[in-house]
């Protein structure tokens, strides 16, 4: 039988507001589920700030730099070592990505080697809580606060995390979220952006929705179809928003499951020479997903196909996105080494059985003799 790197929890009320959305007519992007998934998000979070629905986390992204004012040649610090999501959207605003190391021990940025010469035009950092981690954010928020630059933080896997208690996503200027089917809770497709400030939001949710404006400025009336800026068709539908509240409802117990698995899979692997990815001090991580290091790459390979060998899925780490063909140019090699070719991803679904992380250790141990 196949072990699935990943498969959504839908064991909550996902059905019954399905139908009440599908029951209400309302199956686009307005509905009462938009605006209960909105509010109910940003009060999981801190319940002192705004949010908005987007169709997914790229876009929220490409929102929240809208949203900042970031403009064509202006320059986005962001890290190699992520999904190549968090970076794409720099060069769809006409921004210029500046890459950063990442440390080995937590995949996140190096808060170490981060430029203490950074460019006039340096406008903002991307900060991806990689994998359900986090880096040391009160030196972050210090390094940007000296050199005057925006933070976005890129929650997509972090949804849960928190540093000194407090959730990531509330740190920054504006955070962004994605609820993938493979995420913490998921609406099959979906984003989120979330600020304290709530004009980023306000300026987001403008450009979100093709650019309508509310009132003509000419005349200082409300006009139906006027736009008054450039833009997209990035909203949420009604029946998304539904799936993700009824998935929002129960995200402890899943962050609680997922930490149970993390701590199983680290105890029976604890005597071997693989590491597994575990949350630094202060922070509690939702474990997004299992990373296990090897050695080398050799191991890593020869562990990854004998998984297959026995229908366990996995999946690599992100190889740095300064290596892809569009970044090559980048001026700066961050590239972490080999450290993307020595790890792997493990099943993490908050349903996967002790019996089965058993079956997959005993595995990895059987290939690491």
């Amino acid at each position: 039988m196949r072990i699935p790197i990943y498969q959504p929890q839908l064991n909550g009320n996902e059905k019954q507001y399905l139908n009440e959305a599908f029951d209400s007519g309302w199956i686009s992007s307005n509905g009462e589920f938009i605006h209960r998934f909105e509010s109910a998000f940003a009060e999981y979070l801190d319940g002192s700030g705004y949010a908005a629905t987007c169709c997914n986390g790229t876009v929220a992204i490409h929102l929240a730099l809208l949203a900042l004012g970031i403009q064509k040649n202006d320059v986005i610090l962001v890290p190699s070592f992520t999904y190549v999501a968090s970076a794409n959207p720099i060069e769809m605003v006409g921004a210029k990505p500046l890459f950063l190391k990442s440390c080995p021990q937590s995949l996140q940025i190096n808060i170490q080697t981060l430029p203490e010469q950074l460019p006039d035009n340096a406008k903002a950092i991307i900060v991806p809580h990689l994998y359900g981690m986090t880096t040391d954010l009160n030196a972050l928020l210090s390094y940007a606060q000296k050199h005057s630059l925006r933070i976005i933080e890129d929650s997509a896997e972090s949804l849960g995390t928190t540093y000194n208690k407090q959730q990531t996503g509330t740190f920054g200027d504006i955070s962004t979220f994605s609820f993938y089917g493979n995420k913490t809770i998921t609406s099959g497709e979906g984003g989120m952006l979330y600020s304290k400030n709530k004009l980023f939001i306000e300026k987001a949710t403008h450009f979100k929705s093709q650019g309508l404006a509310s009132l003509n400025p000419q005349k200082n009336i409300k006009r139906e179809y006027w736009h008054d800026v450039v833009g997209y068709n990035y909203r949420m539908t009604n029946l998304q928003a539904a799936v993700g509240l009824a998935q929002l409802e129960k995200i402890e117990d899943k962050i609680l499951q997922k930490r149970d698995i993390h701590k199983r899979y680290a105890l029976s692997l604890k005597d071997t020479s693989a590491r597994i990815l575990s949350e630094s001090e202060n922070t509690r991580s939702s474990y997004w997903m299992i990373c296990v290091i090897f050695e080398n790459p050799e191991s890593c390979s020869k562990v990854r196909t004998a998984l297959k060998e026995n229908n366990v899925d996995t999946r690599p780490l992100f190889p740095p996105v300064d290596s892809m063909p569009m970044y090559q140019n980048a001026s700066i090699d961050c590239s972490c080494n080999d450290l993307w070719k020595r790890g792997i991803n493990l099943p993490s679904f908050p349903d996967l059985t002790p019996s089965q992380i058993e079956f997959i250790t005993d595995i990895i141990k059987k290939e690491l003799l």
